[in-house]
């Protein structure tokens, strides 16, 4: 990790930090996305919503499909193309979900108003594909970036 600019070091860094946790937990790990100084935040308007009354899971690819999100998606499982599923973390809240670093990464991220931004990262080559809203999508790579610059969505 000699080489690249300090913020890729640093996503490289937490990227292998995340996928040794989830080797020895076994679990999903809060908390494991790149964090520039001066992070996302949102207004009360935009982070306080009602819970959403159902809790079945929802396909990844349904995303997106309204431009705002109208109730919190918390501890619902989001279903990725794999099979695999993710719970939606609290608002502001962020899960990475990897068992190596040549496999690939799943990860959420919970965006208030702005929806529920899901990405999975393939490692060799590395490319994301995103779901979610076009402002979700847009706020989470501001602020989290992503690893390979494509931005490619599903929407």
């Amino acid at each position: 990790m000699s080489g690249g600019s300090p913020v890729a070091r640093a996503r490289s860094t937490r990227f292998l930090a995340c996928a040794a946790g989830l080797l020895v937990l076994g679990e999903p790990l809060t908390g494991c996305g790149y964090h520039p100084p001066g992070g996302l935040t949102l207004k009360p308007s935009e982070s306080t919503l009602p819970k959403c009354s159902t809790a079945d899971p929802v396909p990844v690819e349904d995303l997106g499909k309204k431009p705002r999100a109208t109730c919190d998606l918390v501890g619902t499982p989001i279903v990725f193309p794999d099979g695999k599923t993710v719970r939606v973390p609290e608002v502001l809240g962020q899960t990475a979900s990897g068992a190596l670093p040549d496999q690939a990464v799943l990860s959420l991220s919970n965006l208030g108003v702005y929806g529920v931004v899901a990405s999975l990262t393939q490692a060799d080559p590395v490319r994301t594909r995103w779901w979610g809203t076009k402002d979700g999508i847009a706020l989470q790579i501001k602020y989290n970036g992503t690893d390979d610059g494509n931005g490619e969505s599903s929407q």
